[in-house]
């Protein structure tokens, strides 16, 4: 299994606000900033955005804001889209989600912040065939009243994780001319409710999802998923078929796919069967791990 890659994140100085812009004294926004995550490769699959929900509880009391994160490629830092200053002596608890704007389900973020900092959400609806990537981060942070300078306290650090799972297959054949034509999933779960990073079935609707490329099989593995399916991690019987040139194969799986890991099923074509490997390869579905369409773009 790969080691889960940690967000690093990097503090970086802003021109000070003027007092006018700024509550009580601070004179900086709040940031944000990642080299990398284990859940996408590399600094740009971020940059298109991604909201942040804040819970703020200090002397004045309590409140909540949710505003988008956009990337600043001159300071490498993300920033809210319209800025938010950080009040000193007073705690923030952050759950950010990307992709900004979800289109395949409904979001909901519960701010009622109890004291082990659990910000509680709910996506309902959620439809698996939009392919829809999903990852969540959390965060506490808070700054001195007597901050006057960017420090490591007033830099959000995000760890971004995947909330689906992904699943790849894997082909081999020392068969001349064998292609394959269309990888197809079936009887996998559609339309799910995920609590706080649990999923649950709403319904008892399932889905079909396919890749159709036509894949020339070599003695050597290789993806014929086009980098994987997103999928909703659960336990349940499904159906896998391969369509080659050869004969269409179908494959009975019991699956228990779990979020943020990646699942690799391997398999060779023989004369007129399919052999598969005892058991799929498991690893943490990070930057290294994580490759063609499952990329974020």
């Amino acid at each position: 299994m790969k080691k889960v890659l940690i967000a690093i994140l990097a503090v970086v100085a802003l021109a000070s606000c003027s007092n006018e812009e700024t509550p009580q004294g601070v004179k900086y926004p709040i940031l944000f900033g990642s080299t990398d995550t284990r859940a996408v490769a590399g600094l740009d699959n971020l940059k298109d955005g991604f909201r942040v929900y804040a819970f703020v509880q200090g002397n004045a009391g309590s409140t909540s804001f949710a505003k988008d994160v956009v990337y600043n490629a001159d300071n490498r830092v993300w920033a809210f889209e319209s800025p938010e200053y950080w009040i000193p002596d007073t705690d923030y608890y952050f759950k950010a989600f990307y992709p900004a704007q979800l289109t395949a389900g409904t979001l909901a973020v519960d701010n009622t912040v109890t004291d082990d900092s659990v910000q509680n959400f709910t996506i309902t609806n959620f439809d698996i065939t939009e392919q829809e990537d999903i990852m969540v981060a959390s965060a506490t942070a808070s700054v001195e009243a007597g901050a006057s300078a960017p420090t490591n306290g007033s830099v959000v650090n995000l760890n971004f994780q995947h909330l689906l799972a992904c699943v790849v297959i894997e082909l081999k054949s020392d068969i001349d001319d064998v292609m394959v034509e269309r990888v197809t999933l079936q009887e996998v779960s559609d339309r799910e409710t995920c609590n706080s990073g649990s999923w649950s079935s709403s319904s008892n609707q399932t889905a079909s999802l396919y890749y159709e490329e036509d894949t020339a099989l070599t003695e050597e593995l290789k993806d014929i998923t086009g980098g994987g399916f997103l999928v909703i991690p659960e336990q349940r019987d499904i159906t896998l078929i391969i369509e080659t040139t050869q004969k269409d194969y179908e494959v009975e799986l019991s699956i228990h796919w779990l979020p943020g890991k990646k699942y690799t099923y391997t398999a060779e074509i023989k004369q007129n069967d399919i052999v598969f490997a005892d058991a799929p390869g498991v690893a943490v579905w990070d930057s290294e791990s994580a490759t063609g369409s499952v990329i974020i773009k």
